[in-house]
């Protein structure tokens, strides 16, 4: 666990050097854009993840967001502390059974506050994010919480490729009867190629410490 910690904290002081590239007309906010991905991993197969935001101000806007992973939805604010720096506390809600250990799935099973942050400079690309997936229903013999966080960084060569390394884990932070647990821990360098209109395709590769290897592939389609 301290291992990871001390990766967001290099990373993000690595992403701090881009500062000095900020430029008010890089990146103009709209009053509301709406973005869908499609990813695939090692660890989950394919699955599929939204957000949006809604423009309240200048400085703050409205978050929605969905992950098929446990069918999480969620609201939240987003606050720019900088022309291109990002952060955002959201809170959400999980359905399903996994968190719940019950043999049907069911609505609200779970709880999901978190955190995002985000960095975009000419150069320099960073992201961070921490959702914790808590238990309101204990439904079966075995219940669950979850800790899913990660960090990514990059480097944008040209307008059309960035290439960059990725940090992630799944922590089983809690299991009826159980010992906390490390799922995946996936470390690893990641290449992206940039289309028109903030679309993206992203290749993943790596080592996991705890299964030995992984591969994501990721598209991220903006609906304007």
């Amino acid at each position: 666990m301290k291992s990871i910690y001390l990766l967001f904290v290099v990373l993000f002081f690595l992403s701090q050097k881009g500062y000095a590239a900020f430029d008010d007309t890089l990146k103009t906010k709209q009053a509301s854009s709406l973005y869908v991905g499609l990813g695939s991993d090692t660890y989950y197969g394919t699955y599929f993840y939204g957000f949006g935001y809604y423009g309240l101000n200048q400085k703050t806007s409205a978050v929605v967001f969905a992950i098929s992973r446990s069918s999480t939805v969620g609201v939240g604010l987003q606050f720019a502390l900088k022309p291109n720096l990002f952060i955002s506390p959201v809170i959400g809600i999980s359905n399903g059974k996994s968190l719940s250990g019950g043999t049907n799935a069911v609505l609200a099973e779970g709880i999901v506050p978190g955190f995002l942050s985000s960095y975009y400079g000419k150069r320099i690309y960073y992201d961070q994010g921490l959702l914790y997936y808590n238990v309101l229903q204990q439904l079966g013999p075995v219940s669950n919480n979850y800790l899913w966080y990660w960090v990514t960084s990059g480097y944008n060569f040209s307008s059309k490729v960035t290439v960059g390394v990725h940090a992630e884990q799944l922590y089983n932070s809690y299991t009826t009867g159980g010992e906390a647990s490390s799922l995946y821990f996936y470390l690893g360098p990641y290449v992206q190629g940039n289309f028109k209109n903030g679309a993206n395709m992203r290749f993943t590769t790596g080592f996991d410490f705890d299964a030995g290897s992984f591969a994501r592939v990721s598209i991220l389609f903006p609906l304007k």
